[in-house]
């Protein structure tokens, strides 16, 4: 494995020199989020942070050859340790493309998996996929990526680091995924996915999946996504997790947008009353073509509540985009 992740440090390195050459084009925006936290209707804590801030690099050296950069700039609490403040480079991939149907990718990559990839942030939280940590956003590695045209079919395969990009690679477990899509309308499209992960302290390879139909006409965008995740079993536990994700979003106007979420997520299949159970709601403004509003709010709560108190969560974040 170790050779795979030397040739894709080779192939950037020698493709970095084409991209001197290359047509560049600069780009990013940033996320500024005020959050106010309850225990059911305790107040806990509220702040202010810069949540995201992107700086992009499109590069095209030819029909053949492109590549893109992406610098991921936070300031938020612990974003790394005893420091409120990060910056890490989220995408850095050269892409070859053999031909219409078949491109090659090397380097710091996004990661098909689920929606990972396709969330576009109607609403300000992560994908559940994320959220629930069965995929790392981006990664180092090797990936081929491409579609057939007369079928509506797109596919992803990777090998990967397995660290994520916010980590240094030890070399101690590795990982890899696989994603097929299909449009059988122009409104529909439903897409499967796999991602296997060897953990670091541990010979056991962890398999998670994802299944998700997506439907999308007019102001309608809504989508169904069941997870699965297989873990190794230990005491008192039966190493599977499962959960479904339901999302309806409308477009009610040319600036304005409301959206819903669903998520339900059972840690253990084995086990009774530990299901939870997170509801989303958001309404999106854009205030001009640099400028969106989104106003957000987040409640989880167990499934058997039990005498605990539900998280609630009020957003209020601004992007700036340039």
């Amino acid at each position: 494995m170790r050779k795979i992740f030397v040739l894709a440090l080779f192939f950037v390195s020698v493709s970095a020199g084409l991209l001197f050459s290359a047509e560049v084009k600069f780009s990013g925006y940033n996320w500024l989020r005020y959050t106010a936290k309850y225990a059911g209707t305790d107040f806990v804590s509220s702040g202010a942070a810069v949540e995201r801030n992107y700086l992009k690099w499109d590069m095209a050296v030819d029909e053949k050859v492109s590549g893109m950069l992406i610098l991921d700039i936070v300031n938020v609490d612990g974003a790394q340790e005893n420091i409120d403040f990060g910056i890490w480079v989220k995408v850095l991939a050269v892409d070859y493309k053999f031909f219409d149907g078949l491109t090659a990718r090397a380097g710091m990559q996004v990661l098909a998996f689920g929606m990972n990839d396709v969330w576009s942030y109607p609403l300000i939280g992560y994908s559940m996929d994320v959220r629930k940590g069965l995929v790392k956003v981006c990664d180092m590695g090797l990936g081929l990526y491409g579609n057939v045209k007369v079928l509506n079919v797109d596919y992803q395969i990777y090998a990967v680091n397995g660290s994520g990009y916010k980590s240094v690679e030890v070399n101690k477990g590795k990982a890899g995924g696989a994603s097929a899509g299909i449009k059988p309308l122009p409104e529909l499209y439903a897409r499967v996915s796999v991602y296997a992960d060897q953990p670091y302290d541990s010979r056991e390879t962890d398999i998670n999946g994802s299944a998700f139909i997506r439907y999308t006409t007019g102001p309608v965008d809504c989508f169904v996504q069941y997870l699965i995740a297989d873990r190794e079993t230990s005491a008192g536990k039966s190493g599977t997790a499962e959960g479904y994700s339901f999302f309806a979003g409308y477009k009610m106007t040319d600036t304005v947008s409301a959206a819903l979420r669903f998520d339900t997520w059972n840690p253990d299949t084995g086990a009774s009353d530990d299901t939870v159970n997170t509801y989303f709601a958001g309404v999106s403004y854009i205030v001009n073509a640099n400028l969106l509003l989104q106003l957000n709010y987040e409640l989880e709560m167990p499934a058997e509540l039990k005498g605990a108190k539900q998280d609630n969560k009020y957003m209020l974040q601004t992007k700036f985009s340039f």
